[in-house]
């Protein structure tokens, strides 16, 4: 087998949802956290959420000019929405029995804990590959800039 052949498809280990325990505020008849599904996001899907998350940043004293800037609060959240399998945060009736319209709402409806929604963006970066440590870093830099 050449090295090549390392590469094709058939090869390519596929990727596993993960159960992760995501809120305290919803349990089973017993009392146990009710495990939401994760999944890691393809790489091609990652780049258009990136690209939805960019603004136009007007250039200070240089006429109809901007630069991009990367939305990372807007980006963090759509990559969690991405990454929930479960509950389906798309779904209209668990959406209309919050009165919200989309899943980025639905998911702060259901994660209403802010330091449950931080573990949660963390495990998301952590299963789709990012050490939280640089987007940390990012986010900070990102805040200043």
């Amino acid at each position: 087998m050449n090295n090549l052949e390392l590469f094709m498809k058939d090869r390519q280990k596929p990727t596993k949802d993960i159960d992760y325990p995501a809120t305290s505020l919803f349990v089973d008849e017993k009392g146990k956290i009710i495990p939401w599904k994760l999944r890691v996001v393809p790489s091609k899907r990652n780049d258009e959420i990136s690209e939805e998350c960019l603004e136009d940043i007007p250039i200070p004293g240089k006429r109809n000019q901007y630069r991009q800037k990367l939305n990372v609060s807007k980006y963090t959240e759509k990559l969690v929405c991405e990454s929930v399998v479960f509950p389906d945060l798309n779904d209209k009736r668990l959406q209309d029995s919050y009165g919200v319209l989309c899943a980025e709402d639905l998911l702060h409806e259901l994660v209403k804990i802010p330091g449950e929604y931080t573990d949660l963006l963390a495990k998301v970066q952590e299963i789709n590959g990012f050490d939280p440590e640089k987007m940390d870093k990012a986010v900070e830099e990102a805040k200043n800039s």
